[in-house]
């Protein structure tokens, strides 16, 4: 994802990246149950009238069509977005909202797409948490949670699937090789990383075909 192409005109494109994430928190020792859950819209921005923590977004630099695309959108946070310099010109956003699940959450605006891995003059952006919160990790304050042992199940989506990465008519191995894409090495490179013992691999397809492959680490 952080592997662009030049264009005809010297600029470096680079894909788009999943904007949704679904989060759910796992608590209790003999039962496990979902005690929280969120929708982090990584692309949002904070609105002008919005009292979200900003310490929990990141700054991003705007060119002037995504604002332009947020004031065009029907979803208030977006539309709401304060423009702070002048007309037409880049402005700084703070962008990464949470929504928790329990309030209720649906689509608002899927196409108004932009997010990639690597952002406009942040070469850290992708790597280091400070510039990336909201979009590419996440703070749970465990408001509630005083002794526990928890989990969390991420899984993250496009707004508009197709956009999709890998939402293409190239067979799904010759995709995962043109990408240089591995699944089974990263799973067993992340389980001696973190020295782990366990992995499950999910894919998704169309009518639940998709395989499930859990890796042992012996």
């Amino acid at each position: 994802m952080r592997n662009g192409v030049e264009d005809t005109s010297g600029n470096i494109e680079y894909p788009l990246v999943p904007n949704r994430w679904l989060i759910a928190r796992f608590g209790g020792t003999n039962q496990r149950t979902a005690t929280a859950a969120w929708v982090l819209e990584s692309d949002c921005p904070k609105s002008s009238t919005s009292t979200y923590d900003t310490t929990l977004t990141s700054m991003y630099l705007l060119d002037p069509s995504i604002v332009q695309m947020w004031q065009n959108s029907s979803d208030p946070n977006r539309k709401n977005f304060g423009v702070t310099g002048p007309a037409g010109q880049p402005q700084i956003a703070n962008i990464g909202i949470a929504f928790p699940l329990a309030q209720g959450w649906n689509e608002r605006s899927a196409s108004t797409m932009f997010l990639t891995a690597i952002a406009p003059g942040n070469a850290v952006f992708p790597i280091y948490t400070q510039h990336n919160i909201g979009v590419f990790s996440f703070y749970d304050p465990l408001t509630g949670v005083d002794n526990d042992t928890l989990s969390y199940l991420v899984v993250g989506w496009y707004s508009d699937p197709t956009q999709d990465i890998l939402a293409s008519q190239t067979p799904y191995q010759d995709l995962l090789q043109h990408l240089q894409w591995t699944v089974i090495g990263t799973v067993l490179d992340e389980l001696e990383r973190r020295d782990l013992k366990r992995g499950l691999v999910t894919m998704c397809a169309a009518g639940g075909m998709a395989p499930a492959i859990v890796i042992e680490r012996i």
